[in-house]
């Protein structure tokens, strides 16, 4: 366990945990204390910052991990200069959810989908890619915009065609609105 405390940390805030984020975070300083010291100075940041996007996330404070994930991009950019940026631009995706940044949604799953590296992020696809599609569809038939929403439920339903049992009331649901979309569009 003790070789995945950081990550345990960050699991937690995500599923809204903070004490016990709090306490795998205390235990990964420890632990990893040598790996945390040899990091390249570059890097520090991006590991604070990240530590303090996911706490404010899980505490609710979305305007404070709105400006941390600004900051955090800011300093991802310059630690690392050949990673192109769209490559991680769904992952902040919640906080502009939650602030209500619906067109940047939009944008970043875009660029996202349309730029993502999978190398060091294995399963990327099986749960990024389901998720962008699905979203999309959702935020481009409540903008109106039919023919974006028919394309991502397509894609979305065609991921999913195959998936677990409790994951096809999602896929029935996409299935049926892209069938509704093309009835409308004859």
């Amino acid at each position: 366990m003790d070789d995945v405390a950081g990550r345990l940390s960050s699991f937690f805030y995500q599923v809204g945990d903070v004490e016990l984020g709090d306490r795998y975070h205390a235990r990964h300083l420890v632990v990893d204390s040598l790996q945390v010291a040899n990091r390249p100075g570059r890097m520090r940041p991006l590991f604070e910052l990240g530590h303090a996007y996911d706490r404010q996330m899980a505490l609710g404070e979305y305007e404070t991990a709105l400006e941390t994930m600004e900051e955090l991009e800011v300093v991802a950019t310059r630690a690392l200069p050949d990673v192109d940026p769209a490559t991680w631009a769904d992952q902040f995706v919640p906080v502009l959810e939650a602030t209500g940044q619906l067109d940047v949604v939009i944008a970043r799953y875009e660029a996202w989908i349309g730029r993502r590296q999978l190398v060091g992020r294995p399963g990327a696809d099986a749960w990024g890619l389901p998720r962008a599609y699905e979203r999309l569809a959702q935020l481009y038939d409540a903008k109106g915009d039919a023919e974006n929403a028919a394309v991502n439920y397509a894609r979305f339903v065609e991921l999913w065609e195959e998936a677990d049992p409790e994951l096809q009331p999602r896929v029935t649901a996409a299935r049926e609105r892209l069938n509704e979309i093309v009835r409308a569009r004859g």
